[in-house]
C-alpha cells in the first residue's frame, strides 16, 4: 500500500473515484433495490422474529438475497427450498418448515385477495 513513515489517513466519500473510469475499472451500481413483494416483506418479518428469539443477527438466519430468491421461487416443499442458493442442509433443517409456512400463508392471503380485486374491477 505505502511505505509512509508517518501516519496515513484514508477516507471514503461514499462514491467511486472519478479516476476509476480513466483506469478502465468498471463502476458497479449500488446495491439492488429490495423487491416490492408481500412475501419478501413477510419473510423479513419472520427472519427478524427468529433472529431475535435465537439471539442472532438477522443476516445469520438468511441474507436478503436468499430471502429475495425464496420470494421469487415460492417453494412448496423442502426439496424445492433446498435448491435455493443460500439454503444449505443445516438451514433447511433448522428453518425450512418455518419458511414454508410463511410462503404458504402468503400464498393463501393472495388467493383470498384475488376474488376481491376481481369483484372490485367488475363493479
Amino acid at each position: 500500500m505505502t511505505r509512509a513513515k508517518r501516519q496515513l489517513a484514508i477516507t471514503w466519500s461514499g462514491k467511486p473515484s472519478r479516476f476509476l473510469a480513466e483506469l478502465g475499472v468498471e463502476i458497479r451500481a449500488a446495491r439492488p433495490a429490495e423487491p416490492d413483494d408481500l412475501l419478501y416483506a413477510a419473510l423479513k418479518r419472520w427472519r427478524l422474529q427468529r433472529a431475535t428469539a435465537d439471539d442472532l443477527p438477522a443476516y445469520v438466519v438468511f441474507h436478503n438475497s436468499t430471502l429475495a430468491e425464496i420470494a421469487g421461487r415460492r417453494p412448496r416443499d423442502l426439496s424445492e427450498l433446498g435448491v435455493v442458493p443460500g439454503v444449505g442442509p443445516t438451514k433447511l433443517e433448522r428453518y425450512g418448515s418455518d419458511v414454508l409456512r410463511v410462503v404458504a400463508e402468503c400464498r393463501e392471503e393472495q388467493v383470498e385477495q384475488q376474488p376481491r380485486v376481481a369483484a372490485d374491477a367488475a363493479a
